[in-house]
């Protein structure tokens, strides 16, 4: 099972929802050309997941290129999965969503921007210096992830 990916620009959603699981999942920048792209994967060692069959195409892209179908993140989601061997429960919400960080416990000083009332651990990026912790919305998260771990129905928090 691959641990790290580089998705193109096409699969941001899916990209988020990689790390949710907590894979170390980047994202190609706007406007790099398909052999950048490509070579970025091959030297990171990650596992290029794209729309673009083109890509595919190319001649390093052998065993290091997926190509998925569908529009929306259930049927992305789906047709990764016929693919690849993905565990949702991987490391769930151990990155950051946004930048693909992995989280560190948050100093103290973090609490004053928590909002009342959150107990339990709270978590920060070091890079974007998000903060996350445990709530509603980690919990539809969580629960989506146990949804895809279960090859039901793929949703989105």
């Amino acid at each position: 099972m691959p641990g790290r990916f580089l998705c193109d620009r096409m699969l941001l959603r899916l990209a988020r929802w990689l790390r949710a699981a907590g894979y170390d999942t980047t994202v190609a920048g706007a406007g790099d050309r398909d052999r950048d792209i490509l070579a970025d994967a091959v030297r990171e060692g990650r596992l290029l997941v794209t729309c673009d069959r083109g890509l595919a195409r190319h001649r390093y892209a052998d065993g290091t290129v997926v190509v998925i179908s569908g529009d929306g993140l259930s049927a992305q989601t789906e047709s990764l999965q016929h693919q690849v061997a993905i565990d949702w429960q991987h490391a769930p919400l151990s990155r950051c969503l946004v930048c693909n960080e992995t989280l560190r416990p948050a100093e103290a000083t973090a609490g004053a921007s928590v909002p009342a009332g959150v107990h339990g651990p709270v978590r920060t990026c070091p890079t974007c210096r998000r903060l996350y912790w445990a709530g509603g919305h980690e919990t539809r998260i969580r629960q989506t992830l146990a949804s895809l771990a279960a090859g039901g129905e793929r949703g989105g928090a």
